[in-house]
């Protein structure tokens, strides 16, 4: 089955984006999944300590039918 990419928005501090970017990063490395893309990190308005980037990843994890549960 093929899978089409989806489009994530990570949104937390700078420490908390590194950490799932190097998780994501994880998931490439052990072929689970595929960046096609990757924003720089962009600060949230005002006074916010929030940050967000934004991914577009391919899944490449084939489950049983079965073992899809639906929303």
């Amino acid at each position: 089955m093929a899978n089409d990419p989806i489009k994530m928005r990570l949104m937390g501090t700078k420490e908390d984006l590194e950490r799932w970017l190097w998780f994501v990063g994880k998931m490439q490395d052990r072929g689970l999944a595929t960046i096609i893309e990757k924003s720089p990190p962009y600060k949230n308005r005002g006074e916010s300590l929030q940050h967000r980037v934004y991914l577009e990843v391919d899944l490449l994890l084939d489950a049983p039918d079965d073992e899809i549960k639906p929303l």
